[in-house]
C-alpha cells in the first residue's frame, strides 16, 4: 500500500526478490527480471496498469535493489507488482514512462536503436565475445556518474544482438564480480587470460589508497550467470612500478611475437598553470614470468618514439597498420599549435622488425575531417577494424582498408544500441524549450565537443518518445559548433573543448527564437534565427557584447535570460570575471545582471553588469572552477526570482528575500529530492526548472557529464521525505 504526499508523486521500495524465494519457495524468479506494476481502484478492485516506472539496476540483474513508479492520487492506494525471470538472451525491462524520480529520459521508440554510450570515458572500448554465443560484443568503461542513484565508476557490456558485420546492441549491463558491479575509480581495463586456463580474464588498472599503480585481477570462473555471462571473482592485485598512472590508458600486448605478453602504461602530463603543457610518455613493462604463469611486470621503462621518451603525441593502441607483418604504434594528437586545432590519428610505422620493434620515425598523420570526433584509436586484433570516441561519449567505427601502397578508413558509422537514455554526447547541457511551435517541449542540448544537437519530442498521447539526436546546423549548413580556440588563442589543454551550454529564447524579440550559448571561453555566442519559429535557420555566431561593447563574460556558464524588471525585454543574468583571458582557479565571479534597454532609436543595448548581493551585504559570489552557469525561476513562489547555480556536483538555489526591483538572496540551499542532495554528476549539471509535464508544478530537468538528461518532478523536490509504502504480501506462480 502506498499513501503519497501529493498527485503525481513518485514512489520506491526496496526489494529483495531473493529473499522472497527463501521465504516463498522456488516459484519466485531468480536471475534478470522483467517487473509491471498495476494499481487497484473501486471496489471490483480493476487492475489499472502503471506506465511510469523505473527499476533499478541491481533489482533488474540481481533481484536486490529498487523498484519506483509514479502515484498519481493523493490517497492511500493498493499496488500489485508482477515479477517474471526474463530469458538469459536478454537485458530485461524495456522502455517505459518516466517516472520522474530522477530516472534519465529515453528515447523509448518502439523498436527503436539510437547512438551507444556512456558518459566519461569511453578511450578504451574493447570488443570480445563476451557471453560465448560467437558473436563480437562490446565493453567499455565509465567514470564518474551514470544513473541516478546508483554507484560511480563501472565496465559496461553491450550485447551484440546484431552480427559482426552489422552490430545492433542490447540495453547495457555493467559487470560484475564476486555478485557487485566494478567500481575501480579511474580504472581503464584490458582483457587477458591471467591465469593461463584459457578464459579471458578482466585487468583493471587503477591505484592503491597511496596513489601507487595497481593491476586488479578478476578470474573468469567457468560459471555463467542467469543473463549468460560470465561469472568473475577477485584474484590478486599486482603492484606496477616505474609506470604512468594507469586510468590514463595501459595495454597488455605481445609487441614482438615472442608470445609473451607485456604491459605498456602512459605516463601523461596535463597542466593548465601557469603555462599549459600537454605531452605523453609510452612507458614498457616487460613480463618476467615463467612460460604458463601468471605475468610479473618489471619496473616501467620510456618506449623511445622518434628519438624522444617525451612527445606531444599520445600513443594508444598497438595495430599493424601497413600490412607488413609487424605492430605499429597508433594514437592521436590535439595538435595545439594550430589554429583552429586539427585533432588527428597518429601511426609510428616500425622501422625495426616483428621481434624486435623500433620507431625511429616521427609519426604520419591520418587528417580527421568528421566533426566532433576525438582520434584516440582503438584497434580490433582479429579484424581490421578501429573505434575513436564520438561527441565526447558515442562510439565510430571504422573499418581498415589495406593495399599494396596505402591504408585508408572508411567510416561504418556509429554503434547503435536499444534501450539508451537520451544524450548529445558528454558533458550535456540540457537547455529545453518548444524547439518548433508544435506545443510540445523539446531538448536542445550541447555537448562537451562543442556541438548542439536537437532531441526533438515527437511522443504520443500514450508513449513519451524521443527522435535520435541530430546536428543544428547553419543557414549554409554547417554544424553549429563554439569551442574556446575560437574567442581565445592560448593554447589550453582544453582549447579544442566546446563545453556549449545553450538557451534558447527570442533574444532580438522579432518573434522566432535565437540561440545564446555559453562555453569554454568567458564569451556568450550569439546565433540569430533568420528563419522563422517553426523553422529556425541560424546566421553565422556572433559575440555577445555590453555596456561599451565589452564581450567578457564568465568562463563555462550558460546564460540566463529572463525579463527581470518586467519592461518586455529580456536581459540577461550571468558572472562578472573581469577582463582576465584565463580562468581564476579560485573563481572569484560575482553574479551579476545584465539589464537591457533600448536607444532612441530603437537599438537593443545590453548594459554593464550589476551585481547581485546576499541580504548580509556580500557579493553573491561563486568559488568554485566547475559551474555549469545559472537559471533563474520563482521557485519558491513569492513572485520573484531566485538564482540557481551548479557549483561542481551540487546544485544550489539562492532565494530572493528581497524583491525584483531590489533583490537581496539567502545564503545557498541545496536541490534536493525527498530530503537527499541531488548530485547526477561530478564536474558540471545543468539545470533547467520548468513545469515538464504540464501538471501546474515546476520540475527540474537535468544534464550531467554522462551525456544523459535527468527528470525530478517538483512533488518529489518539495518533499522532506519519500512518500510511505508497505509491501504486503508475496505471492507465486509458476509459468511454463
Amino acid at each position: 500500500m502506498v499513501t503519497p504526499l501529493a498527485a503525481n508523486s513518485p514512489v520506491s521500495v526496496n526489494l529483495n526478490i531473493a529473499g522472497l524465494r527463501d521465504q516463498q519457495g522456488p516459484e519466485v524468479p531468480n536471475g534478470t527480471f522483467d517487473i509491471r506494476i498495476v494499481r487497484t481502484a473501486g471496489s471490483d478492485q480493476e487492475a489499472l496498469p502503471v506506465k511510469e516506472l523505473a527499476v533499478s539496476e541491481s533489482l533488474r540483474m540481481t533481484g536486490l535493489g529498487q523498484l519506483s513508479w509514479l502515484a498519481r492520487y493523493p490517497k492511500k492506494t493498493d499496488y500489485w507488482a508482477y515479477i517474471r525471470r526474463v530469458n538469459g538472451a536478454s537485458m530485461g525491462v524495456p522502455d517505459r514512462e518516466p517516472v520522474g524520480i530522477g530516472d534519465a529520459f529515453r528515447y523509448n521508440r518502439p523498436n527503436g536503436f539510437d547512438p551507444l554510450g556512456v558518459g566519461m570515458t569511453n578511450d578504451q572500448p574493447t570488443v570480445v565475445d563476451w557471453d560465448g554465443d560467437g558473436v563480437d560484443d562490446l565493453l567499455q568503461r565509465n567514470i564518474y556518474s551514470h544513473s541516478y542513484g546508483e554507484p560511480y565508476w563501472g565496465l559496461f557490456y553491450w550485447r551484440n544482438i546484431g552480427t559482426n558485420d552489422r552490430p545492433r546492441f542490447d540495453r547495457f549491463v555493467r559487470v560484475r564480480a564476486d555478485g557487485e558491479v566494478l567500481q575501480e575509480k579511474y580504472a581503464t581495463y584490458q582483457f587477458f587470460d591471467w591465469n593461463a586456463d584459457g578464459r579471458v580474464d578482466v585487468v583493471a588498472g587503477t591505484e592503491d589508497t597511496e596513489r601507487r599503480a595497481l593491476l586488479k585481477i578478476y578470474l573468469q570462473s567457468n560459471e555463467r550467470d542467469s543473463a549468460g555471462l560470465p561469472v568473475l571473482t577477485q584474484g590478486s592485485s599486482v603492484p606496477v612500478e616505474g609506470g604512468g598512472r594507469l586510468w590514463y590508458g595501459m595495454r597488455i600486448v605481445d609487441w614482438n611475437s615472442d608470445g609473451v605478453a607485456e604491459l605498456f602504461t602512459l605516463r601523461s602530463k596535463v597542466q593548465y598553470f601557469p603555462t599549459p603543457v600537454v605531452n605523453y610518455t609510452w612507458r614498457r613493462h616487460t613480463n618476467e614470468a615463467e612460460a604458463g604463469q601468471s605475468p610479473t611486470f618489471g619496473h616501467g621503462k620510456p618506449l623511445r618514439l622518434a628519438g624522444n621518451t617525451v612527445y606531444p603525441e599520445r600513443p594508444n593502441d598497438f595495430h599493424d597498420w601497413d600490412g607488413d607483418g609487424d605492430l605499429d604504434l597508433l594514437g592521436t594528437t590535439g595538435d595545439l599549435a594550430a589554429n583552429p586545432p586539427h585533432p588527428s590519428i597518429v601511426v609510428w610505422r616500425n622501422t625495426g622488425s616483428k621481434s624486435a620493434p623500433r620507431f625511429d620515425e616521427p609519426p604520419s598523420s591520418i587528417p580527421n575531417s568528421l566533426p566532433g570526433t576525438l582520434p584516440l584509436p582503438t584497434t580490433v586484433s582479429r579484424k581490421p577494424l578501429l573505434l575513436t570516441p564520438f561527441m565526447g561519449s558515442w562510439l565510430r567505427r571504422f573499418s581498415i582498408h589495406k593495399n599494396n601502397t596505402r591504408t585508408r578508413l572508411r567510416d561504418d558509422g556509429l554503434f547503435l544500441a536499444r534501450g539508451q537514455p537520451v544524450s548529445s554526447g558528454g558533458y550535456n547541457s540540457t537547455e529545453v524549450a518548444d524547439w518548433d511551435a508544435d506545443g510540445d517541449l523539446d531538448l536542445i542540448c550541447g555537448n562537451e565537443k562543442g556541438f548542439l544537437h536537437l532531441i526533438e519530442n515527437v511522443s504520443t498521447a500514450e508513449r513519451t518518445i524521443f527522435a535520435s539526436p541530430r546536428l543544428i546546423r547553419l543557414a549554409d549548413g554547417a554544424p553549429m559548433h563554439v569551442a574556446r580556440w575560437m574567442f581565445i588563442d592560448d593554447h589550453d589543454p582544453e582549447w579544442n573543448l566546446g563545453q556549449s551550454k545553450p538557451t534558447y529564447v527570442d533574444w532580438d524579440l522579432d518573434g522566432d527564437h535565437d540561440l545564446l550559448v555559453g562555453n569554454n571561453a568567458n564569451r556568450v555566442a550569439y546565433f540569430e534565427n533568420v528563419g522563422s519559429r517553426s523553422e529556425p535557420r541560424f546566421e553565422r555566431m556572433r559575440k555577445l557584447t555590453y555596456g561599451a561593447g565589452s564581450e567578457h563574460f564568465s568562463f563555462r556558464k550558460r546564460p540566463a535570460v529572463v525579463d527581470w524588471n518586467g519592461d518586455g525585454l529580456h536581459d540577461l543574468v550571468q558572472a562578472d570575471h573581469g577582463v582576465r583571458e584565463k580562468i581564476d582557479p579560485k573563481g572569484h565571479d560575482i553574479i551579476s545582471l545584465f539589464r537591457r534597454t533600448r536607444s532612441k532609436a530603437g537599438v537593443l543595448e545590453l548594459g554593464p553588469p550589476e551585481p547581485f548581493y546576499l541580504a548580509d551585504g556580500s557579493p553573491l559570489q561563486i568559488t568554485i572552477p566547475y559551474r555549469h552557469g545559472f537559471e533563474v525561476a520563482d521557485w519558491d513562489g513569492d513572485g520573484d526570482f531566485d538564482i540557481f547555480t551548479n557549483e561542481r556536483f551540487m546544485l544550489y538555489v539562492y532565494r530572493n528575500v528581497g524583491s525584483n526591483r531590489k533583490p537581496a538572496f539567502a545564503p545557498r540551499q541545496v536541490l534536493k529530492a525527498y530530503g537527499q542532495p541531488i548530485q547526477v554528476a561530478h564536474h558540471e549539471t545543468s539545470i533547467k526548472i520548468i513545469d515538464w509535464d504540464r501538471d501546474g508544478v515546476r520540475d527540474l530537468i537535468a544534464g550531467g557529464e554522462s551525456g544523459w538528461v535527468y527528470f525530478f518532478r517538483g512533488q518529489v523536490l518539495d518533499a522532506a521525505a519519500a512518500p510511505q509504502v508497505t509491501v504486503g504480501a508475496v505471492e507465486t506462480k509458476s509459468t511454463n
